[in-house]
């Protein structure tokens, strides 16, 4: 008995991903050739249809790839810059200091992503999901170190859409951004608060 189409075009889709992510390098546009080729031979072949899955898989992780790469921080962008946006993550907090995701809103330096890791020396107390600041941030291109076995903090930041890392050096507090995911984010710290104040 022969697998479902649904079944080993699922296996297909995983293979073309899987794929993708044992190279080394970002394939480029000349391997569009040969994956229309298979494309082609597997319209030709009755019943292979769902093995179209495997390039179209492949061009689709390259492309989401190349465009989160594409977002990263330029070496030579580093430096400090003045950006308006909200915080958009729970500050992860530690004795004088707070780590936390923050997004960019309007417009941005050149080579700045819109999504940074920020560290706040010094934060204010109240500082929460949602709140909104002009700031003057230092920033540098994400980088971790290569421990065999250790925790990858680079591709955890690739992962998590960083593109860049950095410090305040200078905040001033703003009126909330309108929009759904920060009022959201505010929405979820009040509950947050809520909880902790009533729970020992």
């Amino acid at each position: 008995m022969s697998p479902a189409p649904l079944v080993v075009a699922a296996v297909a889709w995983l293979a073309g991903t899987l794929v993708v992510h044992a190279l080394p390098w970002l394939p480029g546009p000349e391997w569009l050739a040969p994956l229309a080729l298979v494309a082609l031979l597997a319209l030709r072949c009755r019943g292979a249809w769902p093995w179209l899955a495997l390039p179209v898989a492949c061009v689709w992780t390259v492309l989401a790839a190349d465009a989160r790469l594409t977002e990263r921080m330029p070496a030579a962008a580093m430096g400090d810059h003045e950006l308006s946006g909200y915080v958009d993550t729970f500050p992860t907090l530690a004795p004088g200091q707070a780590t936390f995701g923050f997004t960019v809103v309007g417009e941005r330096p050149r080579g700045v992503p819109q999504r940074l890791r920020l560290t706040w020396y010094a934060p204010p107390a109240t500082l929460a999901a949602g709140d909104a600041f002009a700031l003057t941030a230092r920033l540098r291109p994400p980088h971790g170190a290569r421990n065999p076995g250790g925790f990858d903090y680079e591709q955890w930041l690739l992962v998590n859409d960083y593109g860049a890392v950095g410090y305040v050096r200078a905040a001033e507090e703003q009126l909330p951004f309108k929009g759904l995911r920060a009022t959201w984010l505010r929405f979820r710290a009040s509950l947050a608060r809520r909880l902790v104040a009533a729970v020992p």
